[in-house]
């Protein structure tokens, strides 16, 4: 298929939920046309279901299974021929203005990485995300995992929000083993490219709904936490730091109750300068780990 230097590329991981149609019809949407739209699928006994949900020219792409958001996106990324790739998770959806908005920016001011504001859903209602923009003076890393207060949200980027243009994205790509944070390691990944330009947005283009990336499963994972942290420690302030030790390696040994875990975590806590709501947040995993072991009984 030939390249289209100026078209868009949207990649949609989905393990076949229904909301899935959402999703599409928003892609279907846009004010500006797509090039292609690439589904990968990550269940492949769902394929009959999902291929009803397909218009005839939206491409399919079906992994062996189980392979994760990481690398179904990876997956997508390189079968794609648009200029620029934008990531939908499949329960989230677009305002019609989304990529026309963000393929106009980065073309007038020549950004090679984009980001919009976010309509955050949850059950108690909507917010709009980040509450601040990124400061020249502070690394996107950083900006994603400060915690000045107790809501998350005050630094914010979201894998549906984002535009990337396909060279970068593809000379980064997606890390296929990681099982959280994936967002966040390509985004400071993309960041520490020679290449990277950055436009934002400041208008709520996306919806996102609150999933399940705080269940007790992922939120116990404090492994992989560490791996993210020694991976890109160096991008981090000591304040985000340790702002993220607390609410991402701490807080999930707390939650999974692992002593060894929690003995990791305040090793890494040291030359770091958490915030006092980080400290809170971490420390209320233990609050979730009693939970989680009394609801097992």
């Amino acid at each position: 298929m030939e390249r289209a230097v100026n078209g868009v590329s949207v990649i949609i991981p989905t393990v076949g939920r229904p909301e899935l149609r959402t999703a599409l019809e928003s892609v279907r949407n846009q004010s500006m046309q797509c090039a292609e739209t690439i589904v990968v699928l990550d269940r492949p006994d769902a394929e009959p279901a999902v291929r009803e949900m397909l218009l005839p020219s939206e491409r399919l792409v079906v992994t062996p299974g189980a392979v994760g958001g990481g690398g179904a996106r990876a997956l997508g990324l390189s079968a794609s021929v648009g200029g620029y790739v934008a990531f939908l998770d499949d329960d989230d959806w677009w305002e019609p203005k989304k990529v026309e908005a963000q393929v106009t920016s980065m073309q007038s001011s020549g950004a090679t990485f984009s980001s919009t504001a976010t309509y955050f859903d949850t059950a108690r209602g909507v917010r709009i995300l980040p509450e601040e923009e990124l400061q020249p003076s502070e690394s996107i890393a950083s900006y994603l995992v400060r915690r000045p207060r107790l809501r998350h949200g005050s630094g914010y980027i979201q894998t549906s929000s984002l535009m990337v243009r396909a060279d970068l994205a593809k000379a980064v790509s997606w890390n296929p083993d990681l099982r959280k944070h994936q967002d966040w390691d390509f985004i400071v990944r993309c960041a520490e490219h020679p290449d990277f330009k950055y436009s934002f947005i400041n208008v709520p283009l996306v919806h996102v709904v609150q999933g399940s990336a705080g269940s007790v499963s992922k939120l116990a994972d404090w492994s992989t936490s560490s791996r993210w942290y020694d991976e890109h420690r160096h991008s981090l302030d000591r304040a985000a730091a340790g702002d993220f030790v607390l609410t991402q390696v701490i807080r999930g040994s707390l939650s999974g109750l692992d002593a060894r875990g929690l003995r990791h975590g305040v090793a890494l806590l040291k030359g770091t300068r958490p915030r006092f709501a980080a400290i809170v947040v971490g420390l209320f995993g233990a609050v979730e780990g009693v939970q989680n072991r009394w609801g097992k009984k």
